[in-house]
């Protein structure tokens, strides 16, 4: 890093005060809020959302956001309040606003993981003791995780599913760490750089204001990818192309998705592609994704609960198998 850089990530994290650098250094946080009445959150692994007791006044939380924004060179006024910027060296991702959009700055700054998680680290943290259930519950639980390795080693495209904060990109640079997507060509392809990555043939792309996502996987075919990793699904011409994609050899692709539940996901993509043809190609995307991993928040940490394997198309429905504590049972989903 060159002594340029280093002053100016010095000026934002002064800027930011003694209070917001010594909670983006704690190892544990995850994610740092500033609410409109100057008090800072936190939210800790393990831990859940907490109140630092510590405040910030609205003219400090102005005059760094407005260092931010002019770092990376974007407006930041009345008429364009708010801000989506990355936070230089640290990667650290920032979401900002100042009025009129909210009475007073406010920020929700979410680190980057300081290394990539093992799969294992996604596990249900209940521990198997000796009791039948527990060991049936374990028992389960390894046939989910069992499943989900195959189906990545089987180059089955995956859909990873959850709700905000829920880890779905952790959980993503996991299952790019396995051994089966290591020796793989990828194409990474993002709004911004959040996937972690380690495969030696790999290429990322970030979307510009001239290029969307969909220009990006239209572009990633011509790099002559073993798979495709798409950071999030947000739009229906992009999730169009990603299927069109998956559809047309090529298979062992990732993305992921806000939604509830692992059926839920499927509603999900419908809903995306529906914002650009009137009927969803709901047959498509049951050839298309293979596999849909739901990962929640709970109390003891990001979790993967539901594992489920997609088998198609048929009579109007599609045809899943869960995986998990409902190990082996047939699933039809709307």
């Amino acid at each position: 890093m060159s002594i340029v850089e280093l002053r100016l990530e010095d000026g934002l994290r002064h800027a930011l005060g003694a209070d917001v650098a010594r909670l983006l250094d704690e190892p544990a946080v995850t994610d740092l809020l500033l609410n409109a009445d100057g008090r800072l959150w936190v939210d800790r692994t393990g831990r859940g959302r907490e109140d630092t007791g510590c405040t910030m006044t609205a003219a400090d939380a102005d005059a760094a956001l407005r260092l931010i924004a002019h770092h990376c060179g974007v407006p930041l006024t009345r008429t364009a309040p708010v801000l989506s910027a990355t936070l230089p060296r640290t990667g650290e991702r920032i979401a900002a606003t100042i009025a009129p959009i909210t009475t007073r700055p406010t920020f929700a700054i979410r680190k980057p993981p300081a290394a990539t998680f093992e799969l294992t680290a996604f596990a249900p943290k209940a521990a198997a003791t000796g009791t039948s259930a527990n060991r049936c519950r374990h028992a389960a639980e390894s046939g989910m995780f069992e499943a989900l390795r195959a189906a990545v080693e089987a180059h089955r495209n995956i859909l990873i599913a959850g709700s905000t904060g829920s880890g779905k990109t952790s959980l993503l640079s996991a299952l790019l760490a396995l051994p089966s997507v290591q020796r793989d060509r990828c194409l990474v392809l993002e709004d911004t750089q959040e996937i972690r990555i380690e495969a030696p043939d790999h290429v990322r792309m970030l979307t510009s204001a001239d290029v969307g996502m969909r220009g990006l996987v239209q572009l990633s075919l011509r790099y002559r990818p073993d798979r495709i990793v798409l950071g999030e699904v947000r739009s229906g011409d992009a999730a169009m192309e990603l299927i069109h994609a998956m559809n047309t050899g090529h298979s062992g692709s990732f993305c992921t998705v806000h939604a509830n539940s692992a059926p839920d996901a499927l509603g999900r993509v419908e809903d995306l592609c529906a914002e650009v043809c009137p009927q969803p190609p709901c047959r498509s995307i049951a050839t298309a994704i293979g596999c849909i991993v739901f990962v929640q928040r709970t109390a003891g940490g990001r979790e993967i609960t539901e594992v489920v394997l997609v088998d198609g198309w048929q009579n109007g429905k599609y045809v899943t198998t869960a995986k998990g504590e409902r190990l082996g049972a047939l699933r039809i989903c709307e």
